[in-house]
């Protein structure tokens, strides 16, 4: 059943609340997580490790039929209202359903920043700028794309002819972006 789940610490008081489209289900998979000591939350699973799994209650909250935007707001009301009673939260993300408010370790900075490194996919990059293949790379390029059916030239697309259905679909994509193009440079200009 959707709804909004709650899992309570009773030594302490603390609570984890979360959403799901099956509470059931997820609430298992929390515990199978806590058990096995690879639940992705380190202040639940450090509350685990310290108390034990029998110290915890593993609740629904509220149930019934919600859309995900509902569920997020349910979710926020009552983490809100935990907060406001003064039960601390091991949520670690302030927003339900967003990143937002979320406090990145400097040692998470560090790993995320290696990892981006030398990525040449990066939005922006342009490392390929006025680069010219050589003779002996375009002759590899080309060996390479032998046999393939779907290679630009190959013989069986050639005198290929779209259907009147798919010349229409084609006309009418590109005539909606050239119209959000324009729609983007005038509000640009404004």
């Amino acid at each position: 059943m959707q709804g909004i789940y709650s899992i309570t610490n009773t030594v302490n008081g603390k609570v984890y609340v979360g959403h799901s489209v099956d509470c059931l289900a997820r609430l298992g998979q929390h515990r199978s997580k806590l058990k096995s000591g690879s639940h992705h939350n380190p202040h639940l699973q450090a509350s685990v490790n310290k108390y034990g799994l029998g110290v915890f209650v593993f609740a629904e909250v509220v149930c019934g039929p919600f859309d995900q935007e509902e569920l997020v707001e349910l979710e926020q009301f009552h983490m809100d209202t935990y907060r406001r009673s003064g039960v601390v939260l091991f949520n670690m993300i302030p927003a339900s359903g967003s990143r937002l408010g979320a406090v990145v370790s400097i040692e998470s900075r560090r790993r995320m920043s290696v990892a981006k490194m030398g990525n040449q996919n990066l939005l922006g990059h342009r490392h390929m700028l006025g680069f010219r293949h050589s003779a002996e790379s375009k002759e590899l390029m080309r060996l390479s794309q032998l046999g393939n059916q779907k290679a630009l030239g190959h013989q069986n697309t050639l005198g290929f002819r779209h259907s009147e259905t798919t010349k229409r679909e084609m006309s009418r994509t590109r005539r909606l972006r050239n119209a959000l193009l324009r729609e983007a440079q005038h509000v640009a200009a404004a």
